[in-house]
Parts: structure tokens; sequence; C-alpha cells
């Protein structure tokens, strides 16, 4: 009954192996695509960053200094 368990332990652990060596590259290419995207600023909801920050340089730099 030992040696059973002791089996039936390694099998599950082989099989979660394998099942995390096919789903790491999918994982890793889901990430980099995600990060693509978010370079690229297709502006979609929730994947894409918001470019408020983008508003707040391009309005400092137009400012006239001698005002």
């Amino acid at each position: 009954m030992m040696s059973g368990i002791l089996l039936l332990g390694y099998h599950d652990k082989l099989k979660l192996k394998t099942s995390l060596r096919k789903l790491i590259p999918v994982v890793t290419f889901l990430f980099g695509a995600w990060i693509l995207i978010r370079g690229l600023g297709f502006d979609i909801p929730f994947i894409s960053p918001a470019d408020s920050h983008l508003d707040l340089i391009t309005e400092t730099q137009s400012c006239d200094p001698l005002n």
C-alpha cells in the first residue's frame, strides 16, 4: 500500500511537470503579445495604458516661458 501511494505521487508529479512544460510557452507568448499591444498604443480598454500623462507633457512644452 505504501509503495502504491509513492508511485501514485510520482505519477501525479510527472503529470504536473508535463502540463507545466506545455503551459509555460503559451503564457510567455500571451504575455509578450500583451506587452506588444500595450506598446503600440491601440487604445484597447483594459489593455492599453492611459495616455493622460502624455497630455501633461505636451501642455508643459507648449507653454510660453515669457508669460
